[in-house]
Formats: structure tokens, sequence, C-alpha cells
């Protein structure tokens, strides 16, 4: 990077970037800057000449000594437009810190750093994720119609013929470029996308839309992946034959000697790119995802397929519940059938993501999901030093792949995966144990992290803390972490309670012992929602004082109204 000053301004050259070749990102100021100052009243502005220009304004709250209208103006269309995307609602509960993070920034950091920036300090390759992105966009919804009907049609071009995606790819000015691989799971987030949205919208519209295919060869016998620009094809099918055709991808590559599916070069955990390498592994995670896609698939579908893809979800799910080790799940088995995840294990004795999804899932065994979620959260949350591990113990001598690269307790590596740590209160949350779901939430707030143990920002997630020794408690990646949407989804649908299904309101909290309810004010759908929860002897809802129910359609409430909930005390 060559950064020269220019008449006032600096101006940022990198030579070696071939993608973007002569673009310059310029800095001005309206005023002296002291990077080092904190009572300096200044705003900037970054001017970069790309296709079109992007104005960036960044100031203080207190007026500048000179009020220059060109920089004025876009600061404050800059402050309207985040309102408008991340301020769409706001909570008033007894938790402070909660309330601030779903009141804006929990949003803010979904669509500015994984949708628009895709990029972090640790992490700034600015590329999308088939899988990362897909997840994002659901955690957005119901207010981010739009961004998730783009990412989804997005990922619909970056899906090859044959079905699987590419794992990652950059918009580059001069043609986009990604990853072909072998990992299992990233096709899979397109069907679960695609139950998502006409889930919440009501809306299958979306499925009948058309998109290309990703033509290139397939990975041959030996390669592992191949970075490519890909070709479209020429052929455009509708959005639900894409769906189809990822979970008939899935299902061709067959499943294990256990019945269950085969791990691949990895699953979600990227990093246990080892396990499965031979062709024989297999993911215990990834057969109970698949059961749930197919499960709520079917629905999407009609006739025989219908039919067969519950049967399949059936049988995968009975599959996967085999795997029980008599206290929880196993997390899989290696290309030689030795069990990861198992009370004999000495290292990754248990996984989390194994039995949360269990319980998300259609297990043939609740009782089982129950036990599993419980055996996780006593073996991997650390109360005292606010961690909720992903795996334990760490990986040492068992060479799972990349992953025991990791010191163990760092990232994947027995770590906290803030991802996954959602998904465990979720779990928690679904089976109704509200107390324990809730305090796994309030875990992973940066807020109440003592500032000099945890050394990240206080309003945003980390992707990853520490449980190393002499580390416990120590943010990793921040900013840039699919937990973020998780956590707004987990927070808002299954703590708070508002959920929105076919176009209608639900609104059903699992209220902790401590709080007497919340209040929060909710722009959707062109309505200001003002929405009142609070406890009470028999349960009720009204809508501006007139009785209502469960399931208040959206369309048919006033565009600004008074939802009042009372739920049973007990």
């Amino acid at each position: 990077m060559v950064v020269t000053p220019h008449e006032g301004e600096l101006w940022a050259e990198n030579p070696a970037n071939t993608e973007f070749p002569g673009e310059i990102l310029r800095f001005s100021a309206s005023g002296p800057l002291a990077l080092a100052g904190r009572e300096n009243n200044y705003t900037f502005t970054a001017q970069i000449p790309l296709e079109r220009e992007l104005v960036l304004a960044v100031g203080l709250e207190t007026p500048l000594p000179v009020a220059p209208s060109e920089v004025r103006r876009p600061l404050e269309e800059t402050k309207q437009h985040w309102e408008e995307q991340a301020g769409c609602f706001t909570l008033r509960s007894p938790d402070p810190a909660l309330n601030h993070y779903l009141s804006f920034w929990g949003r803010y950091q979904v669509i500015a750093c994984r949708l628009l920036a895709r990029s972090a300090l640790y992490q700034c390759g600015g590329a999308y994720g088939f899988r990362d992105q897909l997840q994002d966009v659901c955690g957005l919804l119901p207010n981010g119609r739009e961004l998730a009907r783009e990412q989804i049609m997005r990922c619909c071009r970056h899906q090859y013929r044959e079905g699987d995606a590419q794992h990652w790819w950059h918009p580059l000015a001069q043609g986009e470029r990604g990853v072909r691989t072998r990992i299992s799971d990233d096709l899979l987030w397109l069907p679960y996308s695609l139950c998502r949205w006409v889930s919440v919208t009501g809306d299958r519209s979306l499925l009948d839309e058309k998109a290309p295919w990703l033509v290139s060869q397939p990975l041959q016998k030996g390669e592992e992946q191949r970075y490519e620009e890909a070709a479209l094809s020429d052929e455009a099918d509708i959005v639900l034959e894409h769906g189809i055709r990822a979970i008939e991808c899935c299902l061709g590559r067959g499943v294990g000697e256990h019945g269950l599916c085969l791990m691949g070069q990895g699953d979600w955990n990227d990093g246990m790119d080892r396990l499965g390498r031979e062709g024989r592994g297999e993911s215990v995670w990834l057969t109970w995802f698949l059961s749930l896609v197919l499960a709520e698939f079917s629905a999407l579908c009609g006739g025989e397929r219908q039919t067969r893809y519950r049967r399949l979800s059936a049988r995968l799910a009975a599959k996967a519940d085999e795997a029980w080790d008599g206290g929880w799940y196993r997390r899989a088995y290696d290309d030689a059938g030795q069990p990861i995840g198992s009370r004999e294990s000495r290292e990754c004795r248990i996984d989390s993501i194994a039995q949360s999804f269990s319980v998300f899932a259609p297990n043939p065994s609740p009782e089982r999901g129950r036990q599993a979620v419980q055996a996780a959260i006593d073996r991997l949350y650390d109360r005292e030093h606010r961690t909720v591990a992903l795996l334990d113990p760490p990986f040492r001598a068992v060479d799972a792949g990349y992953i025991s690269a990791y010191p163990g307790g760092v990232r994947e590596n027995g770590g906290q995966y803030t991802h996954a740590a959602v998904w465990l209160a979720m779990a928690a949350l679904q089976l109704g144990e509200t107390e324990q779901g809730w305090a796994l939430l309030q875990t992973l707030l940066p807020e109440g992290a003592d500032p000099k143990i945890y050394q990240g920002e206080p309003y945003v997630l980390a992707g990853d803390v520490s449980t190393a020794e002499g580390r416990r408690g120590r943010a990793g990646w921040t900013w840039y972490t699919g937990a973020a949407a998780w956590f707004c989804r987990a927070a808002t649908e299954e703590l708070l309670g508002l959920r929105v299904r076919d176009g209608r309101l639900f609104v059903q909290p699992r209220l902790p012992q401590s709080w007497r309810g919340y209040q929060a004010d909710w722009r959707l759908e062109g309505k200001l929602l003002h929405i009142r929860v609070s406890r009470g002897t028999a349960e009720a809802v009204t809508v501006n004082g007139a009785p209502a129910g469960q399931g208040m359609a959206l369309e048919g409430l006033p565009e600004e109204c008074e939802i009042v909930v009372v739920v049973n005390s007990h």
C-alpha cells in the first residue's frame, strides 16, 4: 500500500492488486485530525472512484466549528440510512446489554459488516460465502426481505449444474472467481433458506424466479478443490429446482457404514477437513441437518417428492439417533470408523452442535435431545469465565484437520465459537429451559464482559472467545461473524417470542423469572407496532384495546397500533 499526501488529502493505492488496477482511496477532512486526541471535533469523507462513487461520512455528535454542507449532507444521509436499516426495532427489557444490541448494533453488524463489507480486522477477504450470507439474511427476516431475496438469487447463480456450490467467491471487477470444494453442507443452506423465506413471508413467488447455473468440470478423483472463474450456463431453472438439485446432490453422495451422511472435507466445521478425506467419514451433525431440511423442504414440494423427502428425513433422523453415546450424541466417525465426540474419546469427548441440532431436527427420541443439550451445557458452559466452548477436550494428538493446528481452547479447537453457542441457547429455549437459554444468550453479549479480559468491542459480537489457560474470556475475531444474525434471531424469536409466520405476527415470549415483561417498538411491513408484554393471571392479547388472538395478520393491523400481551405468571 502506497499512501501519499495530495492537495490536502491522503491518497492510498495498492499497486500489487491486479484486480482493481489504478483505483485510489482518498481521505480528506474538514478540520485538523489528531488521531491520538479525543476532544477534536471532526468529520471525514472517503471517496472511492469505482463504477460509481461511494461516499462514506463518519463524525462525532458535537457540531463542527465550520459546518460545511458538502460534508454534513452525506453524513445526515448516512445516519438516516442506518436508522432505517438497523434501527427498525427498539427494545426496552430489564437487560440494558440486550437492549443495546437488539435495538441497533445487531442488525448493523449483520448488514454493514457481513453483507456489505464482508471484511473486518481478522477477516479481510471481501468474499461471499455460500452458507455464510444465506444464514445472515435468514436472521434478518422479516424486515430484510429484499436483502434475503437478493442473496438467495445470488447464491443460485453460484450453484453448479450438478447441485453443489462454490464455497466462497470474490465479486471482482474483471470476472467473479470462487472455489469449488468437497465441503458437504454448503449446498443445503439454499433449500434451508427457501424454507425460511416461505415460512416467514408466505410468499412462494420467489420459488418461480429463474437463475442460471455455474458450469465447469466436476472435481476429479484426488482433486480436493479448485479456484476458478466458472461460466454461467445458457440454461436457467426456477429457484425451487435449485433447491431440489442441492438436496439431490447431497443425497446422491450416499451414506457411510453407520447410515450417516458422508463428512466430505468438512461439514459446518471446515476445520474437520481430514476426518472424511478418504470418503468414508460420517457426520452426525450433517445427518441431523439434512433431516431437518428434508422435513421442511417437503412442504414446498408436492406429490411423490414430498412423500419421499419425508420418508428420507425420518430414516436419517433414526440413523442420527443411533449415534447416541449414552449421555449425548457423537459428533462424527472418521474414515477408519472411529467415533468422534464419544465419552470414550480422549479428545473432543462432546461437541455442542450435534446436541443442538438433535432438538431442531425431527428427532425420534426427544428426551434424548433434552439430555444431550443439558450434557453440552454442563460440560461446555463456563459461567465463571463467561464462555461456551464448541467442544471439549480440544484436539491435540488426533489429526482431525486444520482444527488441530489451533492451540487448545482457541477458535474451533475447544474455544467458544459463538455461532454454535447461539445454537445451544436456541435449543435450550425451544426445550422450555428458559433460564438456561437466557443465561447462555446473556453470557454471549460482550457488554457484560470485563473489558480488561475481553479486549474486544462491547457493542458487537465476537466470532470466537478463547477458553485457553491464561486467555480465558479473551475475544478473538470480532465484527465478522455469522453469530450476529443467529443471536438476533434467537433473542427475538425464541426469547422475546416475536415471530412472523406466513405474514402473521405471533407474540409468545419465554420470560426469564427475573423479568416482569418488556416493551418493543417495531417498524414492520409499513406498520409501527408498539408491543407491550407483561405477566398476569390470565393470558390475553389486545390490539388498541380490542381483544385479539395470536397469529395477527400484518396487513390487517392499523398503520400504528399498540399490541398488549399478558402471559401467565406461572
